[in-house]
């Protein structure tokens, strides 16, 4: 059975990474005549289909080929900027990369901060940041971001609705990309936002996102921040994504491998320990590399294998502490929780490592905006 699924995506990806649409229509039609579809994998691996791919998995290769096609498409109309906006494709008009491009997305990034958060497509503001090459688009870029924070959370203070949590997590993504010390301040005060009671629990859950932002801006402003957030929500939410960012945050901040040393070794915390992987590699803290070995053999999350196999390599490999656009923490990806329950596909690098490695493509599938997950994440 799984025969031909294999046989579907070997056509796949002999079309190439941009092939042409009538091609891949084509190619559809006989997918839906031939493809095995799966059991809707609940996690366990399926005996009958480990020997080739899944139905998840040849439709997300497909996908991935149409959306190339169309991006190919899109960049060579006459005007790539109106086609791509037309067409809702920011990381299409992030490729274009003209003062046009970045003045399209900020027009489109405004309109979807103020969107309700399950219609906010956060990858203008992933755009906006992208297309900030030079002194002049950088200042554009945070003129927009920063006061478009600072309006989401006071507009919130004042008792208005429930603030968009898509929109806060995108703003604080972009600005941690941007790491532009100015910001520090809208960053500390949206962490303390997240701390008190009008911020609702997706929002809570981007208050990671701010802290790692915080942490880029290389400024002391939110340190305080962080450890009040922490002290409010660390055992309240043990392990849960936003605080283990939070604290990966606090620990790059203050340079402290021990301290991320000292909760990896201790046997009590066995939850959220990818991200203290990615703290002690970022650090570059050699004398984590024991530790995480050690601990290694009692892991029973896939993720958290791959993180401690990226981080042992890290640490092996590595002359010092990565640059800021290469540290281990983006490979946990950019979406939210909100975002992925949404429908989008996660980003996150070492969940598809995982996934691949053991042919679950379910794994990991996330349905509601609640992250709380197994043991040793």
């Amino acid at each position: 059975m799984s025969e031909k699924n294999q046989a579907l995506l070997d056509a796949i990806v002999a079309l190439g990474p941009t092939p042409p649409l009538a091609q891949l229509d084509a190619l559809s039609k006989r997918m839906r005549a031939e493809l095995t579809d799966d059991d809707g994998d609940d996690g366990a691996a399926d005996p009958a289909r480990v020997a080739g791919p899944s139905a998840d998995e040849v439709w997300a290769r497909w996908n991935q080929a149409r959306r190339g096609a169309e991006a190919a498409l899109l960049l060579a109309e006459p005007d790539p900027v109106a086609a791509a906006v037309a067409a809702g494709r920011p990381d299409v008009v992030a490729r274009v990369g003209t003062d046009a491009a970045l003045a399209a997305a900020l027009e489109q990034a405004a309109a979807h901060v103020a969107l309700p958060y399950y219609k906010t497509n956060s990858g203008w503001l992933s755009a906006v940041a992208a297309l900030a090459t030079t002194p002049a688009r950088r200042s554009q870029a945070l003129a927009f971001l920063g006061p478009a924070l600072r309006g989401l959370v006071e507009a919130r203070l004042a008792g208005g609705e429930l603030i968009n949590s898509v929109a806060l997590g995108g703003l604080a993504r972009a600005l941690a990309v941007l790491a532009a010390p100015e910001t520090a301040d809208v960053l500390a005060q949206t962490l303390d936002f997240c701390i008190g009671k009008k911020c609702h629990y997706e929002a809570k859950q981007q208050a990671g996102t701010v802290a790692i932002a915080l942490a880029a801006t290389g400024r002391a402003d939110g340190d305080a921040a962080m450890q009040a957030f922490l002290e409010r929500w660390a055992d309240t939410y043990a392990g849960h994504r936003f605080v283990m960012e939070v604290r990966y945050a606090a620990w790059l901040r203050a340079g402290d491998g021990a301290g991320a040393r000292a909760f990896l070794a201790d046997p009590a915390n066995t939850r959220g320990l990818a991200f203290v992987a990615a703290a002690v590699a970022d650090l570059d803290d050699k004398a984590s590399a024991a530790v995480l070995q050690a601990r290694r053999p009692t892991l029973r999350n896939p993720v958290a294998e791959e993180a401690f196999d990226e981080a042992l390599t890290r640490l092996r490999d590595q002359a010092g502490p990565p640059p800021q656009e290469a540290r281990m923490i983006w490979m946990f990806g950019v979406r939210s929780p909100t975002e992925v329950a949404l429908g989008h596909e996660s980003d996150d690098q070492l969940l598809a490592r995982a996934r691949a490695r053991l042919g679950r493509p379910g794994l990991g599938r996330v349905y509601e905006a609640d992250d709380t997950g197994p043991a040793e994440q």
